[in-house]
């Protein structure tokens, strides 16, 4: 009995602890992509994912192109968020539920020799 507590136990940290990445436990239902072209001079890329895959590729070409594609559950799509600071340029998303929230979002960059 001692270890079905102990297990439930880990089993509910874990779930809590993982916030948005749940999807691997009970997958979202819901998808959206975004994509968007970036003009300005950036000389770096930093992606912040919580949950997700990343893809960047490099091109010869001039401009970055970015693909997201959303992953969620109910209610809780994911919010995107993309900025360019200098030559940063900074993209991340976050989960409208903090707990439990089945979200994650799937980025594809490409990005141009420079750009590092």
């Amino acid at each position: 009995m001692k270890t079905i507590a102990i297990a439930g136990g880990l089993l509910a940290s874990t779930l809590l602890l993982a916030g948005c990445g749940l999807e691997s436990l009970a997958g979202p239902n819901n998808e959206d992509t975004v994509s968007y072209e970036v003009t300005d001079k950036v000389a770096t890329l930093r992606l912040v994912s919580r949950s997700g895959d990343a893809v960047v590729t490099e091109t010869g070409g001039s401009g970055i192109r970015v693909v997201e594609t959303l992953h969620w559950r109910g209610d809780d799509k994911p919010q995107p968020e993309h900025k360019v600071d200098g030559q940063e340029l900074f993209v991340t998303y976050g989960c409208p539920s903090e707990w439990g929230g089945a979200a994650a979002s799937t980025t594809r960059s490409r990005c141009p020799r420079a750009c590092g």
